[in-house]
């Protein structure tokens, strides 16, 4: 691999993680497209590495919060009553408790998904679904929920849509803000919820690879792969956090009809060709 291929990864699981694009998607297509080789599992934990340090380099005060008032309910019997503690916890709670469908999901079924989810034209067709849910989701309405008004069911449901982001070209954080948007929570809220159950989420994905930790580090190519995605990582979630403020996400829903569509006509074009 070169430092071109292990940047240009990383600048696309920075970009692809966190804005609804599905980063799964263009990391299968683009070794495809450009006939790139397999760069292995130890890569793959650099880039979700990269993309750890850069949700939580935004979202540290809002970790730090959660985590204080959590050891603050748990060893301090007098803050109880307060409040603030008791939706510091109560949050924390629905965020463990939303990773574990994902989490089930992606341990009974990743090697299967690796094997037999990753054909181009089964990942464009899902790119186009899901920007037609997205789509759908985000239609002008009255979407006035916010995180004070998350409930266990709805946090549950969100959990229970993250576990389709295993096939590749849903998007995690599509599919968890899609389901935030139909279920009424504004944009921004629905795009914060996403990012916060992302971080234990891709932690745990991280952790389960911890032997090839090693390797990471001692490579420097995996090193480059971990920085680019770190910074494009966090651009991303700045750029998403900013724009939800007075915009939509249909900028995302066109790209996701302008790859598939563009996958679906390159496919048939190499097939019959062989480009």
């Amino acid at each position: 691999m070169s430092y071109l291929q292990a940047v240009l990864l990383g600048l696309v699981q920075g970009l692809g993680e966190f804005l609804p694009i599905s980063s799964s998607a263009h990391l299968a297509i683009l070794p495809w497209l450009m006939k790139f080789q397999d760069p292995g599992l130890a890569f793959d934990v650099a880039l979700h590495l990269g993309t750890l340090i850069a949700v939580i380099a935004y979202f540290w005060r809002d970790w730090f919060e959660l985590i204080k008032g959590s050891y603050s309910y748990i060893f301090k019997p007098v803050s109880r009553c307060n409040p603030e503690v008791l939706s510091q916890i109560q949050m924390m709670g629905y965020l463990m408790l939303a990773t574990l469908p994902a989490a089930l999901v992606g341990k009974l079924l990743e090697e299967w998904a690796e094997s037999s989810l990753r054909h181009p034209l089964l990942i464009a067709f899902n790119m186009v679904m899901m920007g037609i849910l997205l789509l759908l989701a985000d239609r002008p309405k009255k979407a006035n929920r916010t995180l004070v008004d998350m409930t266990l069911a709805l946090a549950m449901g969100i959990g229970v849509a993250q576990a389709f982001a295993l096939f590749p070209g849903v998007s995690r954080s599509g599919v968890t803000i899609t389901a935030a948007l139909f279920m009424g929570f504004s944009r921004a809220s629905a795009a914060r919820f996403s990012f916060l159950l992302s971080t234990p989420i891709i932690f745990g994905a991280c952790l389960l690879k911890y032997r090839y930790f090693g390797a990471v580090f001692a490579d420097l190519h995996a090193l480059a792969g971990i920085l680019t995605a770190t910074v494009f990582g966090f651009l991303s979630i700045q750029f998403l956090m900013k724009l939800v403020k007075g915009a939509s996400y249909k900028m995302f829903v066109y790209y996701r009809f302008v790859f598939g569509a563009c996958v679906m006509v390159l496919y048939f074009l190499r097939a019959r060709w062989v480009i």
